[in-house]
């Protein structure tokens, strides 16, 4: 139950952190013309060739389709497997995988993130995009703070105009509790990579796109870093995302890198948001502010404006 709490809060603040997107109203006019059940990746693929020409516009009606089109169901996971006993055979019975998983994306219209991304990447090649899949790990719940490093997810990167950019249309389509919850956003379309790389961490390097990427064991510890409004990672404190209630002061100093005349609020275990004072600290540029945890408590969400900012597990 707090998981499914948890993923609905992170999520209803992802939804309402949305940053300015460039002018995308045509493209999302014209997909809604679409059919919500494409015979085909070539058939749909045509349609995208047909009405748009330029890369950034053909991916954002590919993502655009995908995300209000195709739901997310965990049973899905078990629809296809293959197994190989050589590289050729591996490579071979692979595609076939991919070819088989898209015709079933397209025919049930639900997926987990390898149907997103396999569609997602199949339809760039139909409409002329360069693209590629990336693999790594998320964090999304209280499970994923201080666990190993779990290569759990799917996304994808693909070019415009020789730039890279990075898409996940699986969390971008809705969210998942107990059930799927259709809510399609663009916080995942051409998603910034600094922000990007505090849920999503690839297992290579070089795919979280950052002049300076991150390190595994940082991400692996950090707490859920929800707000785009917190955008200098190495500034957050507490910076681990597991807090000690026992700590010897039983208070805990809390310093946000975020601008100033936010308001502050706190949530303990999913119950209801308390406002505290914080004070601008113009050294830092950080809202600072303490608390005390309560006894008993297992989770902390730090709000901003009303928004979840931060989630923090308490041991």
């Amino acid at each position: 139950m707090i998981r499914a709490i948890l993923f609905c809060l992170i999520f209803f603040g992802l939804n309402a952190a949305l940053k300015a997107q460039e002018d995308f109203a045509r493209v999302d006019a014209v997909i809604q013309l679409y059919p919500a059940q494409a015979q085909s990746a070539e058939q749909l693929a045509t349609f995208i060739n047909r009405d748009f020409s330029s890369e950034a516009d053909k991916l954002r009606a590919i993502y655009g389709w995908i995300i209000n089109n195709i739901a997310y169901d965990p049973a899905e996971y078990k629809a296809l497997d293959y197994s190989f006993t050589t590289v050729a055979e591996r490579n071979k019975k692979q595609e076939k995988f991919r070819e088989q998983l898209i015709t079933r994306v397209l025919e049930k219209r639900v997926a987990v993130c390898e149907g997103y991304s396999y569609l997602f990447e199949r339809l760039c090649e139909l409409t002329g995009v360069q693209s590629y899949l990336v693999r790594g790990d998320s964090k999304a719940s209280l499970d994923d703070i201080a666990r190993s490093f779990d290569v759990n997810h799917m996304w994808n990167v693909a070019y415009i105009s020789g730039q890279a950019f990075l898409f996940d249309p699986t969390w971008g389509a809705g969210r998942y509790t107990d059930r799927f919850i259709k809510d399609p956003t663009y916080r995942f379309f051409k998603a910034d990579p600094q922000h990007f790389s505090y849920s999503h961490f690839p297992q290579l390097q070089e795919d979280q796109l950052l002049e300076f990427p991150l390190d595994r064991a940082v991400f692996e510890r950090m707490p859920i870093i929800v707000d785009e409004a917190i955008s200098d990672y190495t500034m957050l404190s507490p910076q681990e995302g597991v807090l000690q209630s026992t700590n010897s002061s039983g208070r805990w100093f809390f310093s946000l890198p975020v601008p100033k005349g936010l308001t502050v609020s706190l949530s303990v275990d999913g119950g209801g948001t308390k406002p505290v004072k914080t004070t601008w600290n113009k050294e830092t540029a950080t809202l600072d502010f303490e608390m005390e945890i309560p006894l008993g408590a297992k989770f902390l969400i730090v709000h901003l404006d009303e928004r979840p900012g931060v989630v923090y597990l308490i041991d």
